[in-house]
């Protein structure tokens, strides 16, 4: 597994609010965003009940293997923004 380096930081597109944020490689997208002010459902923050799901492309990984998404919905690019972290430039539906 890669490991983070919080020194690289990588801009991630939110498309709804068109705000472009600097994210630390390693960041989580949902605590970012809301640090930064963009405001984005949110409920369990374990990636277990999807109340945080969106679609994403670019660069990034899930914290856990444990989640709902199903193999289905990742491959047509749902992510859980709650345990999502940034690897490189991604752009984000919120």
């Amino acid at each position: 597994m890669k490991k983070c380096d919080m020194a690289k930081k990588y801009p991630v597109h939110f498309t709804v609010s068109d705000k472009i944020i600097d994210m630390a490689e390693g960041a989580y997208l949902l605590e970012e965003a809301e640090k930064n002010g963009i405001e984005m459902d949110a409920d369990c923050r374990e990636g277990v009940c999807g109340t945080c799901a969106t679609k994403a492309t670019g660069s990034f990984c899930f914290a856990t293997t444990e989640h709902c998404l199903s193999p289905e919905q990742q491959r047509l690019g749902w992510i859980l923004t709650c345990i999502c972290k940034v690897q490189g430039p991604i752009s984000v539906e919120e």
